[in-house]
């Protein structure tokens, strides 16, 4: 039993997987200036607890569910993790960020989005290349 327990012990945290998503937007309201830069922040419910720091950056994916009318349970829906683009963290908490938008690949996608920009409820994680 004591085996067991110290096994267990050296399962990594992470491996008990989160979903970490956009949370809130802010942005500045377009006052009609020549050449007006807009600033625009995501922050999202991942921090320095789950390894991120400023600079950090992040895939930003989004799940499109659409029901298959051909499956043999009417009832499927096929789920699909698209991603949509990227963010760079600029401020960082325990469990959460504040990030800026690096690149929106959704408006350049041959995938179709309702929302061509990033938005509340897409999906975050470190980007690995």
């Amino acid at each position: 039993m004591k085996i067991l327990l110290i096994l267990l012990s050296f399962i990594p945290i992470l491996s008990f997987a989160e979903n970490y998503m956009i949370y809130n937007i802010s942005q500045d309201f377009p006052m009609g200036y020549e050449n007006e830069v807009l600033k625009k922040n995501f922050y999202i419910n991942m921090g320095t607890e789950q390894g991120l720091a400023d600079g950090t950056e992040l895939y930003v994916y989004r799940l499109i569910s659409r029901n298959n009318p051909y499956a043999q349970d009417k009832q499927e829906r096929v789920h699909y993790r698209v991603k949509v683009g990227t963010v760079k963290v600029i401020h960082t908490e325990s469990n959460h960020a504040i990030a800026e938008a690096t690149q929106v690949f959704a408006s350049n996608s041959p995938v179709f989005f309702e929302v061509n920009a990033l938005m509340i409820g897409d999906y975050v994680d470190i980007k690995v290349d």
